[in-house]
């Protein structure tokens, strides 16, 4: 009975000892002080059922408890146990109680030497170790037994002896294991609970998408990615089979057999990426890509599958296309641009001699007039184009918004039908913004004419003005908008509006849903053209059925843009000279026309049709004044190479280059070279009228002293 009750007593002890280190972990101060109250509290109700050898001589499994509580709970566990039991010994009375008290206090000493001595790898804890801890622990219990009762009776010898060194020793290495037993599951249980949370921390964390599921298509498990992705939570999901994420497109083909679906496609894409459409859980479709993994557990197989959102990667792509577009177009049109303005040259020059032959001749004057506005338009024209292609401003000066706005008014209201009403909002004091002129006359006829054409039936157009302050940045239509102060320019029409792959396609060169013939693609490119080149912005909202409005943002001009560059007035009388000029062109018909022109203005006139001719009239001894070339030239030997050989070898011979591209392109490609910059400064552009010739001839001819090295040249026009 009593190795029955105590027995109870350890099996209790370690059920609550279990108990108290689930409720705080072990190392806890509280857990140690009510660990320390458990190992008293069962220690107290031993010495209340103990073995009576003689009235005061108890014989209980103190020194069990005890000396397990200090060598597995430590000093604070060990401690508090033996307090508690020393403390109920001395209130037993007895003549045992002062050795009894002792025997607690070995028992307290011999576990803390065995904690500490575990503590500093000189033990290791297992059963054989708490045997022999056991054995040696009661055989000193015995020996103090002794020394109370000096005369002991050879049956009570017996009992207690196989009580001390046998039973208590086996109870010691039982309790000691069942502790150890405790604590080591205890601690692998908190070590799996922390990695399970790590894991789950980590799981939450990853910017992808990861789903599990089983071998049948069931979700396990998703993390917070791919709830955001899908718009789904995964208690929504779990328990469900995967082809909820799947389009029905993705599906027919298995008739919406998912195990089909993992077999033919999940199967053999593994450790692959492929890029597939996802279906979120409000129907929506959105691109994405997938990595399958496989992962073999009890039972059957999982896979894991990765999944990345390519949505802002698709419209990063769609951005670049369109930009690559306009960039083609660039290069298209700076290509011909050479060429085509040569062509208009030629005719500029001869209907300009024609003019001068037929001014008797109303009838043939006024055909010829009517020859030479078609030329310079088609020169404004290519002028246009080129400006497209490029960062930076053409012709930008200080301009008042509404000023212009005011200034194009009777002529959009001539471009509309009757039926459509023009009103426009002006805000007074509005900002002064640097941008070319007439650059933004094209952009407002154009949008003007946009607008005309949605609105067959008639409508409203509506032109404002205001000033805006942004706070922070903007990103709209790939341009970055930093904070600052910017005109707002906005036009609404209550036309047929757009729709959204429309309005996304709208700025793309040769992109039109005109019909054939009536419309080319590129007015509102021209106009995204022009606001890039001005560092503004411009926005498209509209909605079908309901109309369009167009927001241009123009950042307003500094102090240190405020400046105005327009032309000063033409001179009637064009100056004359009678130098020599050696002109230089691939196209006879630009050197002909340069050779009457000029030699009508009393210039002796020399004429090359490339470099190397040039050189040889020059090395001949021909005496030359002005050397005019042109900037493209055939062979290895262009424009200003040209240029920089003859400074070098004759350095009184000035200097004045001609290019279809205009000044601030060819400032912007020749930024990094001072000789060659001076000369794009002062470059004449092609086409060229016979005044503007005769002007920047008679200005390169003009300028003092001899082109000797960069300092000549590195002078700008005022």
């Amino acid at each position: 009975m009593d190795l029955l009750r105590g027995a109870a007593f350890l099996l209790a002890l370690s059920l609550i000892q279990s108990f108290v280190i689930r409720l705080w972990p072990i190392g806890h101060r509280l857990s140690q002080v009510v660990s320390g109250l458990v190992f008293g509290g069962v220690s107290i109700a031993g010495m209340m059922t103990p073995i009576e050898l003689q009235p005061g001589v108890l014989v209980d499994a103190r020194p069990v408890i005890i000396s397990m509580a200090a060598a597995t709970g430590g000093p604070l566990v060990g401690i508090i146990a033996a307090l508690m039991a020393g403390a109920f010994r001395l209130w037993l009375g007895g003549i045992g109680m002062y050795m009894g008290t002792w025997t607690v206090a070995l028992s307290l000493g011999l576990g803390l030497g065995l904690y500490y001595a575990r503590r500093r790898g000189l033990v290791t804890y297992g059963p054989l170790q708490f045997l022999l801890f056991g054995f040696i622990a009661n055989a000193l219990s015995l020996l103090c037994l002794f020394l109370v009762m000096p005369v002991i009776k050879p049956h009570d010898f017996i009992i207690y002896g196989v009580y001390h060194v046998g039973i208590y020793a086996a109870a010691t290495a039982l309790l000691g294991t069942m502790l150890q037993d405790i604590w080591k599951r205890y601690e692998t249980e908190r070590a799996l609970q922390e990695s399970e949370a790590r894991y789950r921390t980590a799981y939450d964390s990853m910017p992808v998408g990861i789903i599990e599921t089983d071998d049948g298509g069931t979700i396990l498990s998703m993390n917070r990615a791919a709830e955001d992705l899908y718009r789904c939570r995964a208690e929504d999901a779990v328990g469900r089979s995967m082809g909820m994420f799947l389009p029905d497109e993705v599906k027919a083909p298995f008739n919406g057999d998912i195990g089909a679906f993992i077999a033919n496609v999940v199967e053999p894409s593994l450790e692959q990426s492929v890029e597939v459409e996802g279906r979120r859980a409000d129907g929506s479709h959105f691109p994405i890509q997938v990595n399958n993994g496989v992962m073999r557990v009890a039972g059957g197989r999982r896979y894991i599958t990765l999944v990345t959102d390519l949505s802002n990667l698709r419209s990063l792509e769609k951005k670049l296309l369109r930009f690559q577009k306009m960039e083609a177009v660039g290069q298209l049109t700076g290509g011909i641009a050479h060429d085509f303005n040569n062509i208009l040259g030629i005719v500029l020059g001869n209907l300009e001699i024609l003019e001068d032959l037929t001014k008797d001749d109303p009838v043939s004057a006024k055909r010829v007039s009517a020859a030479l506005a078609g030329v310079r338009r088609g020169s404004e024209i290519t002028r246009k184009l080129l400006n497209f292609s490029r960062q930076v401003p053409s012709e930008a000066r200080l301009i008042d918004v509404n000023d212009v706005l005011r200034g194009m008014y009777p002529l959009v209201s001539r471009s509309l039908t009757a039926s459509i009403e023009l009103e426009a909002h002006l805000a007074d004091g509005l900002w002064p913004v640097v941008a070319d002129p007439g650059d933004l006359q094209d952009a407002m006829l154009n949008l003007a004419l946009n607008a005309r054409d949605a609105m067959p039936d008639g409508g409203k157009l509506i032109v404002e003005t205001a000033n805006m302050v942004l706070e922070g940045g903007l990103s709209s239509q790939g341009t970055d908008l930093p904070g600052g102060d910017y005109v707002c320019i906005e036009m609404s029409d209550t036309g047929s509006g757009m729709s959204e792959e429309v309005r996304a396609a709208a700025f793309e060169p040769f992109f039109s849903t005109k019909e054939e013939g009536r419309g080319s693609g590129l007015g509102l490119s021209m106009v995204y053209g022009f606001v890039r080149r001005s560092r503004g912005r411009i926005d498209i909202y509209s909605e079908m059925g309901k109309g369009t409005t167009v927001c241009i943002c123009l950042p307003r001009a500094s102090e240190g843009e405020a400046h105005d560059s327009q032309p000063s007035a033409r001179a009637v009388t064009l100056p004359r000279g009678s130098e020599t000029v050696l002109v230089v062109d691939d196209e006879s018909g630009l050197t002909d026309i340069a050779a009457v022109n000029l030699g009508a203005l009393g210039y002796t006139v020399l004429q090359a049709g490339d470099a190397r001719e040039a050189l040889k009239l020059l090395e001949e001894g021909r005496s030359v004044d002005l050397l005019f070339t042109d900037v493209i030239l055939p062979g290895a030997i262009d424009g200003y190479k040209l240029a920089a050989d003859v400074r070098r070898r004759w350095p009184e011979v000035k200097i004045l280059v001609t290019s279809g591209f205009s000044k601030r392109r060819e400032e912007a490609v020749h930024s990094g070279r001072a000789e060659t910059l001076a000369l794009a400064r002062r470059l004449l552009r092609k086409p060229y009228t016979r005044a503007e010739l005769a002007a920047a001839v008679r200005h390169a001819l003009d300028r003092d002293g001899p082109q000797t090295g960069g300092e000549a040249l590195s002078e700008v026009d005022a």
